[in-house]
């Protein structure tokens, strides 16, 4: 890892996707942030398109559309897409707990 990374933050911010219900839930990760800012504009994009598409979406076939803000973004039929921001540390090397 870059040191100059390391020396400016001790956290990042990781988006994650997910879709389903109940017992049939997937999640993903997206992305990785240094700032809560930057991964929560994110989170609003692609939460803003994963919604333009269920509510455009007259098939299952009209849920294979890509998001532009998450290419890896699925929707499970009758669900919905949810993404969330969680703040993790961030470590250069491993370390006990």
């Amino acid at each position: 890892m870059n040191n100059n990374v390391a020396a400016l933050a001790d956290k990042v911010y990781v988006l994650r996707g997910s879709t389903g219900s109940y017992d049939d839930v997937y999640d993903w990760l997206v992305c990785a942030y240094l700032t809560k800012h930057d991964a929560e504009m994110h989170r609003e994009a692609a939460q803003k398109r994963a919604t333009e598409i269920v509510e455009n979406a007259e098939t299952v076939d009209d849920l294979d559309v890509p998001n532009e803000w998450d290419a890896g973004m699925t929707i499970a039929a009758g669900c919905n897409v949810a993404y969330s921001v969680y703040e993790v540390p961030l470590r250069t090397t491993m370390i006990g707990v």
